[in-house]
């Protein structure tokens, strides 16, 4: 499918050539290739892949300085990213980092690794799938692209850029023999210091077998014991490294009006040679154990940093000859990434200052499908009526006090019609259907615990965790229900009561129109809250006591993340709510409807569907929320089936 022979039939029959494509030929190519995928495809800072967002972005700027043939080169490994990687691949990393940093490494460098190694896994699985790709990622990884920034860690004072990190010559390293695997001679071999090379070797099978992965459970499963100890020996190389160099930037040794990249050079050429004719003699000494301990350890550390120097003059002149060699400099891509990402121009909500009733008109298409419906399926206010009314013996209308020829006819003596009508119909009290339910109430739990959100630092989880908030309150609004609104952290803190939902009677027959009650303290005061730990556990029993008084149906809707503080506590909570169920009257028993934002799905499932006696619970059910535009439908099945089976 992605051959140049079929972009050129579905481009209009011109070929791909060098220097000519338009960023929208670009993104046309793309949705192509992405066929049914609901994917957007649009200019942005860097090539990325986003799957919260639906969307991927490619630097417009490189239309302009690439290759054709190596941007769509580019947007084949976003496309496989999106096939191959999606929204669960990412939750999945990023647990797998979690439990790295618990041994210790780094996470930000540890992300460099996963991610470079299933950039290779993606791209493996693609070619396999679509073959004719295989001349884009080839000219892609010509010269090794910048998909990852390498900003993990910073440089020592005085390298200034020009002595890379060990752990990134390592991903260059590794990157290369993957590429030359398949395509020999396609990259030129990057210099690898021997160090480098010894741990390329050790890890090569299990990167190898990362690389040939199906899934990304599997890929970690072998990046993870001697490959993540070897990638971490590296990270502590360059600590170790940083801590040593302490000369000052540019105090001696640079030639004022040579290049940044010459003074560099000429510095680092001027202390190897030093350090070249002293190696000798410092190893003698430590061979020979002359002099005394402190003597042989004051050597050992001038062996050290003679050594460091040697390094550094030798991976000064190979990235000063790369930079002369190529016409994008790799220092200036990383660097204008870097910055470009730090100054990304993210627009933020103002929650100090929220503005409840514009949020609301903002989200108005989405409630009003949730409550009216959207067409092809009825809205809760529908579905609530039809529940309050009961569904048994759906063709018998409830019956009330009747006389004369009014009622239903009394189909076990249907021939009184003729001989009798004053009796052929049937008289007598209303007599309502036995599965109605005509009270509900609810409690909404918000998690604003430090993993959703801290202050001063809103994030898209805590976004979604308010426009989620919004959509229930105003559900419960406009079909006037009772309903608390509790935000839990580390302490429970009710911010809407039952007291407190009173609604005006309506005096005649035409409804006034529905006008917004105006919420936003509850919004201020959930932003400015602690965000600490998630005492899930407790504020599911505060709900519950909370409203023991009420009457009717009860359910508790839960918006968080999954990841709780105590899951085994959260556990045992549900478990008891389930055993009072078994005891309680049908139409009084509770249920948790959880709805997951910007989760980890595991976690999640672990904390709000978990089973018991080998048997899910039925008193609680959960549901991951991509985004807002998908909840609607969500809810209204959520409810539809809570309210339809108790």
């Amino acid at each position: 499918m992605d051959s140049p022979e079929h972009l050129a039939a579905v481009t209009g029959g011109s070929t791909v050539k060098s220097g000519g494509i338009l960023p929208g030929e670009l993104e046309l190519a793309t949705r192509l290739i992405l066929g049914d995928r609901e994917l957007a495809v649009l200019p942005g800072p860097w090539w990325a892949y986003l799957p919260e967002e639906r969307l991927i972005t490619y630097p417009e700027a490189l239309t302009r300085t690439w290759s054709d043939e190596r941007l769509v080169g580019g947007m084949c490994h976003q496309v496989a990213e999106a096939f191959y990687t999606g929204r669960r691949g990412r939750n999945r990393i990023e647990y797998w980092l979690r439990q790295q940093r618990r041994h210790g490494y780094p996470a930000d460098s540890m992300r460099l690794l996963a991610l470079t190694v299933n950039d290779l896994r993606v791209n493996r699985l693609y070619l396999q799938r679509r073959p004719g790709a295989g001349p884009y990622f080839s000219e892609l990884y010509r010269v090794l692209p910048d998909l990852e920034p390498r900003s993990d860690v910073g440089a020592p004072p005085d390298s200034s850029g020009f002595l890379r990190p060990p752990h990134h010559l390592f991903l260059d390293a590794l990157t290369t023999r993957a590429v030359n695997r398949r395509w020999p001679g396609n990259c030129e071999t990057p210099f690898t210091p021997e160090m480098i090379q010894d741990a390329l070797d050790q890890t090569d099978r299990d990167v190898e077998r990362a690389i040939e992965s199906d899934d990304v459970e599997s890929m970690l499963r072998r990046l993870t014991g001697k490959t993540a100890r070897t990638y971490a020996g590296l990270i502590g190389e360059w600590q170790a490294m940083s801590q040593q160099t302490d000369r000052p930037a540019g105090e001696e040794g640079g030639q004022p009006n040579a290049p940044a990249g010459e003074q560099d050079a000429t510095a680092a050429r001027a202390n190897a040679e030093t350090a070249e004719g002293e190696i000798g003699e410092e190893a003698l000494q430590l061979r020979s154990g002359s002099g005394s301990s402190e003597a042989v350890q004051r050597a050992r550390q001038r062996l050290q940093q003679r050594k460091i120097a040697s390094l550094r003059v030798r991976g000064a002149r190979r990235l000063l000859d790369r930079e002369r060699n190529s016409h994008q400099s790799p220092r200036w891509a990383a660097e204008l990434v870097e910055a470009i990402r730090r100054g990304e121009a993210d627009e933020r909500v103002d929650y100090e200052n929220f503005d409840y009733l514009a949020a609301v008109n903002r989200l108005e298409k989405g409630i009003k499908a949730t409550v009216e419906g959207d067409g092809r399926h009825p809205g809760l206010a529908q579905i609530m009526d039809r529940r309050r009314q009961g569904e048994s013996e759906a063709h018998r209308r409830p019956r009330k006090r009747r006389s004369g020829e009014t009622g239903n006819i009394d189909l076990q003596r249907p021939e009184r019609v003729l001989t009798d009508p004053l009796n052929a119909f049937l008289k007598g009290l209303r007599v309502p259907r036995q599965d109605r339910q005509r009270d509900f109430a609810s409690s909404i739990l918000l998690d604003i615990s430090g993993s959703m959100v801290q202050k001063g630092y809103p994030t898209r989880k805590f976004d979604r965790l308010a426009d989620s908030a919004i959509l229930f309150i105003e559900i419960h609004e406009r079909l006037r229900i009772p309903f608390e609104v509790i935000a839990f952290s580390s302490q429970v803190t009710p911010l809407w009561t039952f007291e407190e939902c009173v609604w005006p009677r309506q005096l005649s027959g035409r409804a006034a129109p529905y006008e917004p009650r105006d919420h936003a303290e509850i919004f201020k005061r959930l932003y400015d809250l602690d965000h600490k730990d998630t005492d899930d556990a407790g504020a599911l029993a505060v709900a519950l006591e909370r409203s023991r008084e009420q009457k009717g149906l009860k359910s508790v809707f839960v918006v968080t993340d999954g990841i709780s503080s105590d899951p085994a506590l959260l556990r045992r909570a549900l478990i008891d709510m389930h055993r009072r169920n078994q005891a309680a009257l049908p139409d009084q028993r509770y249920k948790v409807l959880a709805f997951g934002v910007g989760v980890v799905k595991s976690e999640f499932q672990l904390a709000y569907q978990p089973t018991h006696d080998g048997k899910p619970l039925a008193s609680c059910a959960g549901a991951v929320v991509e985004n807002v535009a998908s909840l609607p439908e969500i809810i209204r099945s959520a409810v539809d089936e809570r309210i339809r089976y108790l």
